[in-house]
């Protein structure tokens, strides 16, 4: 469970006044909480070329993503990489590397296989989010680094949603 540790204070960015989120004394700002917590579940989040994705759908693939990131065995800050096209993925991807407190590091995925390989070695990256396609064409290429799917083509289980704390 993320566990928000946010307030808010009233801030004028230019001709912009907002509200604007600070830390609590003590307390650590998760960006993923604070982007993922504030919308209804059937909130319409990321509209990319497969469709519409409401927040419920973000949290739930979010979810699974923190779980996969877990599982390889990625301790709190590491390096993880996104090889992805842009799209629901690659955001999901992005959110889940930082609600695990990790950092998330885009590489560019029009890059050729080899250039990625090893950007992936000198981050030191131990786990990397990949589409598809790039799946494919680093199949081989990149011992030491866990290839995750950055691709989601069902909804996540009841078991892996996030909850936040009022």
């Amino acid at each position: 469970m993320i566990q928000s540790k946010l307030t808010c204070r009233s801030a004028t960015i230019g001709d912009v006044s907002m509200t604007v989120p600070t830390a609590k004394p003590g307390g650590d700002v998760n960006t993923a909480d604070y982007l993922l917590r504030g919308a209804a579940d059937n909130s319409i989040a990321i509209v990319d070329s497969s469709g519409r994705h409401t927040y419920a759908e973000l949290r739930g693939v979010v979810a699974r993503q923190v779980c996969a990131l877990e599982s390889s065995g990625q301790s709190a800050a590491a390096p993880v990489a996104i090889i992805a096209p842009n799209g629901f993925g690659w955001v999901a991807s992005y959110l889940a590397a930082l609600a695990a407190g990790m950092v998330a590091v885009p590489v560019p995925n029009t890059l050729m296989p080899q250039e990625i390989a090893a950007r992936l070695e000198w981050i030191g990256a131990g786990a990397a989010f990949v589409g598809a396609r790039e799946a494919k064409h680093l199949q081989g290429r990149c011992h030491g680094t866990a290839m995750l799917s950055a691709d989601f083509s069902e909804p996540a289980s009841e078991g892996h949603a996030l909850r936040f704390a009022p």
